[in-house]
């Protein structure tokens, strides 16, 4: 079946080999991670049309010392970067730095 969605959307046996070995190393290495406390405020962009299960934004909390400021994007999480969502995206982001900007200024 992967093989066939790949040949779909003309992905070479190459290329389909080193998303697999790429997808499963990357498994390993959160498995093994143990993940310390970020030291400051998070801006988390989440796709709102994706089902959470158990992995909420919230989740991070537990990691981050400071504030966790979660804004919903109204798309999906592959979507983000397709140009409706990056148009909300871009000014909360271009705000966010801004603030930042002018606290460190004054």
């Amino acid at each position: 079946m992967l093989r066939r969605l790949a040949r779909d959307r003309g992905l070479s046996e190459r290329l389909l080999s080193e998303l697999v070995e790429t997808a499963l190393a990357t498994r390993a290495a959160v498995r093994r991670a143990l993940p310390g406390t970020f030291r400051g405020d998070v801006l988390h962009l989440e796709a709102a049309r994706e089902s959470r299960g158990t992995l909420t934004p919230h989740a991070w909390a537990r990691h981050i010392d400071g504030r966790l400021d979660v804004r919903r994007v109204d798309c999906r999480h592959v979507d983000m970067m397709r140009p409706g969502p990056l148009s909300v995206i871009g000014p909360v982001l271009a705000a966010e730095l801004a603030g930042r900007n002018a606290g460190a200024a004054g």
